[in-house]
């Protein structure tokens, strides 16, 4: 495998384990906190696939309305396996540069609206989603600075912890 088609792969890789905490995350509290943390960094992945020309069905959104996430009411529909083998598509058709600013804009999103957030269900999500992604990297050997967090602090970044400390005092 070429470099630029490792590099692709990687970030594709990074990109659909992201994408998989956001939809799962946020189908577990649709109409919730989860929900519009995971409706709203999905939403920056989606517009910034169509700007990059990166099909959906290559990033597991394909098909996947994301107001689902948002509704209280509507019960969301329920990923399949055969939804699952879609996300694993190829992989290598689109450019390594658009996985990368998709990543990059979701991180950026789950950053500054988790930091505005601190404590809350909204910044679990977002935790949950930036934990992914460093898993992720960590994994296939990328490093973090390639995808905007090296230096993060993974502690509690968005506060989650304290606030059930200060309901403890």
């Amino acid at each position: 495998m070429s470099e630029t088609a490792r590099v692709s792969h990687d970030y594709a890789s990074i990109l659909n384990t992201m994408v998989r905490v956001a939809r799962a995350r946020g189908l577990e509290d649709w109409g919730g906190d989860h929900g519009l943390a995971c409706y709203q960094i999905l939403e920056a992945a989606i517009s910034d696939a169509a700007v990059s020309g990166v099909p959906l069905a290559q990033i597991g959104l394909e098909g996947f309305d994301t107001n689902a996430l948002l509704s209280a009411h509507k019960k969301p529909r329920r990923q399949t396996i055969d939804d699952t083998e879609k996300e694993q598509g190829s992989q290598e058709t689109s450019d390594w540069r658009h996985y990368w600013s998709i990543i990059y804009n979701m991180i950026y999103v789950a950053k500054e609206r988790g930091l505005e957030n601190p404590g809350s269900g909204y910044a679990l999500a977002c935790h949950q989603i930036v934990e992914a992604a460093i898993s992720a990297a960590k994994a296939l050997k990328v490093p973090l600075a390639d995808i905007e967090l090296e230096g993060f602090d993974t502690g509690d970044p968005f506060g989650i912890h304290k606030k059930s400390a200060h309901a403890l005092a």
